[in-house]
């Protein structure tokens, strides 16, 4: 009776796992095969609405307007997808997967600080495009055999995609995060319904509806910026709700980490033919780094796989050269 009444207490006392550690062991334990199938197929989902249903509806209500404007916008979408992909496939890739390492052996402080290392960089590239876009997309367009209408319309479409550039980097940074901690499931489920919306602001401010005066092609423009920001406002709030193990706080987060800086030098020294550092532990990490090439492996992912352990314990040398006062190494 002791015994039982004694594993019920300890029953009651302990706690339930949190969702997101629940979700880290059942990535790090669970089923290969099944595990592999329930993260790709949201991101199937996740994939078709951002890059074919969002252009398709676009395209469907503006070329209501006439062949020039479908033209126009034509010219438009080959960067937007240069964005997309240099937002999701590039960085994001990078971001899902160093968030899915630091979850996956427990370094959720590191997750953490990718997220908001992510963010400045996101803001940074957004800028570079709708700087780059809004002041120089006539001549790019024109360039691109924009004449006429098909320039003007090309132009108030671009104008109003690019103007909102920080909510694709945004949308882009935040999916990444929530794709590394395995919740690709929340992802499928907040693109569909911010397609739904943007299905029904398109025309309703493309072509005005009650108050709302037409907006024409700009209000294409507007309305995916609008999906866009609305799934970043949910994704943003889901991260910060306990749901992950990241935990989001500016306290304690390093802007200047002097070991990474030498690391950078010594990886600049060994990849590029430059002689901006002449960091003498480059040739060595540059001959580590051809040997790899030489050892069977099949491709470069896993050679990149393999690696990883040359740059953890690079790494720890540049922090050990740091804690020494020899912030530029010691090898002479």
């Amino acid at each position: 009776m002791n015994n039982g009444s004694g594993s019920i207490v300890q029953a009651i006392a302990t706690p339930s796992p949190k969702p997101g550690v629940s979700r880290t062991r059942l990535l790090l334990e669970g089923p290969i095969a099944r595990t592999l199938l329930q993260l790709a197929a949201p991101n199937v989902v996740v994939n078709v609405v951002l890059i074919a249903v969002t252009a398709t509806v676009d395209a469907h209500f503006v070329g209501q307007i006439g062949s020039s404007a479908l033209a126009g916008i034509s010219l438009v979408f080959p960067l937007i997808m240069l964005m997309q992909q240099m937002a999701n496939s590039s960085m994001g890739g990078a971001i899902a997967s160093a968030i899915a390492r630091a979850i996956g052996a427990g370094r959720h402080a590191d997750a953490s600080a990718l997220v908001i290392h992510g963010m400045v960089i996101a803001v940074g590239m957004a800028a570079l495009f709708t700087l780059v876009l809004l002041i120089g997309g006539r001549a790019i367009y024109t360039l691109m055999g924009g004449t006429d209408d098909t320039l003007a319309s090309a132009l108030e479409y671009s104008n109003a995609i690019f103007a909102g550039a920080l909510a694709y980097w945004v949308l882009s940074t935040l999916t990444s995060v929530v794709r590394g901690a395995g919740q690709a499931a929340v992802l499928a489920v907040v693109y569909l319904a911010a397609e739904v919306l943007h299905i029904a602001l398109v025309p309703t401010l493309m072509f005005g509806i009650g108050p709302l005066p037409p907006l024409g092609i700009t209000g294409a423009g507007v309305a995916t910026v609008a999906s866009f920001t609305a799934s970043s406002v949910v994704l943003a709030w889901y991260i910060t709700s306990g749901r992950t193990p990241i935990r989001l706080s500016l306290l304690g987060l390093r802007t200047d980490d002097p070991a990474l800086v030498l690391l950078g030098k010594i990886v600049n020294a060994a990849d590029t033919d430059n002689t901006l550092y002449r960091q003498p532990e480059g040739p060595g990490l540059e001959a580590i780094a051809e040997g790899f090439r030489h050892l069977g492996y099949k491709n470069d992912h896993e050679v990149n796989a393999a690696e990883w352990i040359v740059y953890d314990a690079l790494y720890a040398y540049c922090k050990k050269m740091v804690q020494d006062g020899k912030p530029d190494g010691d090898f002479k």
